[in-house]
């Protein structure tokens, strides 16, 4: 019985203790994971550039990571030249999240097998071998190297080899027993399996940027996504146009991007092209976070010229004629079509700004590319302009035909009558300003910048000078009065004048003309129904500004006289 008992003991206590062994496997499972206790570098890929044409552009980058336990991230990737106020960096819930930026140095050994140069690294290469050394007193000593008598100092940097102290003595097993010799005595080094490469180690030390993220920590042991986003400069795009067809009542005009990328490879991100003029304040100014003291304008080192924002909208002078085409209702116009854009190639209208979407453009840093983005039919009309500028000097002359005053017969010949195609924006999308380059079937016309015309806008492109339309200009005095005027305590004389436009259509066709003459002084009236403005924005000035336009036909053959009678004051 009591063996029974002992036994009946024994499995209840082997049956209580495999209970508790499985509860403690099951606490132990329970324990959680312990958050990663080091800060994790991230890598940043592009996402997205928004270009604009003044060289300046918008990148969002991305980037996905186990934040530490602190809830911190990092990433070495820094911009060298965002623009102050526009970098930002903002959580997956677009939380904004706090940023630190220092320098950072790291040490890393870099190993490269060369040759041995002389003795010393000779004995080095080949510790263990058996060599026969030719001393320079003549004695031959042959035996197995041991060792070369060195130590390495505390403070030294892994290099040649050349920061050891010693290096001098050399130990041989010999028959005779073990041998020191200097290593300066020795002439020749013979070996039946001499080495003569060695690995040299260089210790670099580089001082690099580290851009530190803060989520709190809240987000300590999470994967985060983290989005970066800065201005900077270095990018921009350029529209350039090619107007071509018959070029009779229409052309087609298409448009592309001319992309140049001088801040850092992009791969497979979306490029925003923008059509405007951005109002940045502080685009010259850098951002601290980037670590710079000066801004590094990369692409306006390696092209000044295109950087000099001659490009841009707000430089492109307007000249006469451009801008007096009437406006027409949007949308397609007649013999107009609508825009076809390039595959993959999306356009919207973003407040005052309109945008050319690209999908996945892939571009290294130093790159150059083209992007097809719309080609059009587009309505044009020939119209032929002549733009007379009757200025005076400051004493109220008229201004020598050439600086030097000659009297050439040349001016007499001078044509002032240029041949422009008046072109209809009858597309969805607004015209930029870009150089186009004109074109009849193959026929270079030549090369002219498309001004910046809206949609349903109408805008003048010049072609060339008319050799078969001629034009002359000349002022004939009609009276002059004495002391008409008292102003700024002096008198004034006004001469009174006629100026005549003679033009003469030499073409086998009908044209249609617009003649523009600006004179200073006040126009009075004209001939054939010409309009007169008065610019008076010169209050100062004794003399206003006058402008006279006339808007004719010209049947082949035909020749037209215009007049018009004007005054201005001299002392």
């Amino acid at each position: 019985m009591s063996s029974n008992r002992l036994h009946a003991a024994a499995l209840a206590l082997a049956a209580i203790l495999s209970v508790f062994g499985q509860s403690q496997v099951r606490a132990d499972s329970l324990v959680p994971v312990a958050p990663v206790t080091e800060a994790r570098a991230m890598d940043f890929t592009t996402e997205r550039v928004v270009v604009f044409k003044d060289g300046h552009g918008l990148f969002v980058k991305v980037a996905s990571g186990n934040a530490d336990a602190e809830g911190r991230l990092y990433t070495d990737d820094v911009p060298g030249s965002a623009v102050l106020g526009t970098f930002w960096a903002t959580a997956d819930d677009d939380e904004i999240v706090s940023m630190k930026a220092q320098w950072v140095e790291q040490t890393r050994c870099i190993e490269k097998e060369t040759d041995c140069l002389n003795n010393l690294e000779l004995l080095r290469a080949n510790q263990g071998a058996v060599l026969s050394l030719q001393m320079v007193y003549g004695e031959s000593i042959t035996g197995t190297l041991v060792d070369v008598l060195e130590v390495t100092g505390e403070s030294a940097r892994l290099n040649d080899g050349s920061s050891t102290v010693g290096g001098r003595l050399a130990i041989m097993q010999t028959l005779l027993g073990m041998k020191v010799l200097p290593i300066g005595s020795i002439r020749t080094i013979t070996g039946e399996d001499l080495v003569t490469r060695m690995t040299r180690r260089t210790e670099l030390t580089e001082r690099t940027k580290r851009l530190w993220f803060d989520l709190g920590a809240a987000a300590g042991g999470r994967e985060v996504t983290i989005r970066l986003f800065y201005f900077t400069p270095g990018i921009r795009w350029i529209p350039t146009y090619r107007l071509g067809g018959e070029l009779e009542c229409d052309g087609q005009l298409a448009l592309q991007a001319e992309i140049l990328n001088e801040v850092e490879d992009i791969d497979g991100a979306v490029f925003d092209l923008v059509v405007g003029v951005p109002n940045f304040r502080y685009k010259g100014t850098i951002s601290p976070l980037s670590l710079e003291r000066v801004m590094v304008n990369a692409l306006n080192q390696s092209a000044p010229g295109l950087m000099g924002q001659q490009m841009s909208n707000a430089r492109f002078a307007q000249r006469s004629g451009e801008w007096r085409g009437d406006k027409v209702q949007p949308g397609p116009a007649e013999g107009g079509g609508v825009a076809v854009l390039a595959a993959q190639l999306t356009a919207t209208a973003e407040q005052d700004l309109f945008v050319y979407s690209v999908e996945e453009l892939s571009l290294a840093r130093g790159d150059r590319a083209t992007v097809a983005l719309w080609q059009s039919s587009v309505p044009l009309r020939h119209l032929y302009t002549m733009d007379v500028q009757a200025g005076r000097n400051w004493q109220s002359s008229p201004r020598p035909p050439n600086k030097s005053g000659s009297l050439s017969p040349l001016r007499l010949v001078t044509n002032n009558v240029w041949h422009q195609l008046e072109l209809t924006n009858g597309t969805e999308v607004p015209w930029t300003t870009g150089p186009v380059m004109l074109l009849r079937t193959f026929l270079p016309l030549g090369q002219e910048l498309l001004t910046y015309t809206p949609r349903g806008g109408r805008m003048l492109l010049p072609v060339t000078v008319a050799v078969d339309v001629r034009g002359t200009y000349a002022e004939q005095e009609i009276d002059r009065e004495a002391r008409a005027l008292y102003w700024g305590n002096h008198h004034w004389a006004r001469i009174h004048k006629k100026g005549t436009v003679t033009l003469t259509n030499y073409r086998d066709e009908p044209i249609d003309m617009l003649i523009t003459v600006s004179a200073v002084g006040n126009a009075q009236s004209a001939s054939d129904d010409g309009t007169i403005r008065i610019d008076s924005a010169r209050h100062a000035a004794v003399n206003h500004d006058s402008e006279v336009t006339w808007k004719i036909s010209l049947e082949p053959g035909e020749s037209r006289t215009l007049t018009y009678v004007f005054s201005y004051y001299v002392r």
